[in-house]
C-alpha cells in the first residue's frame, strides 16, 4: 500500500505533457516555506494498493507519471515496487528533497526507474518562480535516461494550473511556479 495525499490524473504543469501526478503522504524533511505541509504527516491521506494505482493509471490518456509529495523516498520499498511496474511504459519524473548524492548512497535502485529527477530540498530564500519543475534555484533537474533527453529544452505552456475537485469542490492550485499572492494559502491549497 502506498500512502497518498492527492492525485491529479491529467496535470499539464507537473512535468512534460499530460501527467498522472501523485503526491505521496509523509515527509521527514520539512523544508521551511513548503507549500505542501499537509503532506508531511505520514498518518494522514489515504492508502492505495500498487495494483489499484497501476490499473487506474492504465485507464488514463497520459504522457507520463510524476511522483512528488511529501517525500516519495520516505516510502522507498513501496515506491520501488510501483516504479518497477510503470517505468517500462511511462516516463517518470520524481521530485525529492534529498540530493542526488544521498539518493545514490541510500536509494540507488531508484535511479534505474526514473527518467527525470528533481533533487534537493526547497529553500525559500532561493525561491524561483520562473523555473521549470523546481521551486528553488538550488534544486537540480537531472535527465537520467535517453528518453528523458528530449525534454532538456522543454518549455511548458503553463506553469500553474487550477483544478476543482469534483467530489469536494475544493480548489487546488498546482505547479512549480505558484504566484506569490497564492502562497498566503488563505483560500486555496497548494499542491
Amino acid at each position: 500500500m502506498l500512502r497518498i495525499n492527492r492525485i491529479i490524473k491529467d496535470s499539464k504543469v507537473n512535468g512534460p505533457g499530460t501527467r498522472y501526478t501523485i503526491w505521496l503522504q509523509g515527509c521527514s524533511i520539512h523544508c521551511d516555506g513548503c507549500s505542501n505541509t499537509d503532506t508531511w504527516n505520514p498518518e494522514k491521506g489515504y492508502s492505495l494498493t500498487i495494483k489499484e494505482l497501476v490499473e487506474d493509471i492504465q485507464r488514463q490518456k497520459i504522457d507520463g507519471i510524476t511522483l512528488t509529495g511529501g517525500e516519495p523516498l520516505d516510502q522507498f520499498p513501496k515506491v520501488i515496487d510501483f516504479l518497477k511496474q510503470v517505468f517500462p511504459s511511462y516516463n517518470i519524473l520524481l521530485t525529492s528533497g534529498y540530493t542526488l548524492e544521498k539518493i545514490k548512497k541510500d536509494f540507488p535502485e531508484t535511479l534505474q526507474y526514473v527518467d527525470i529527477l528533481v533533487d534537493g530540498p526547497f529553500i525559500i530564500e532561493q525561491l524561483d518562480t520562473t523555473a521549470t519543475w523546481r521551486g528553488s534555484t538550488n534544486q537540480n533537474i537531472n535527465y537520467l535516461t535517453e528518453r528523458s533527453k528530449q525534454f532538456i529544452n522543454y518549455k511548458p505552456k503553463f506553469r500553474t494550473e487550477i483544478k476543482i475537485d469534483k467530489k469536494t469542490g475544493e480548489t487546488i492550485v498546482t505547479g512549480f511556479s505558484i504566484p506569490e499572492i497564492l502562497k498566503e494559502r488563505k483560500h486555496v491549497n497548494l499542491f
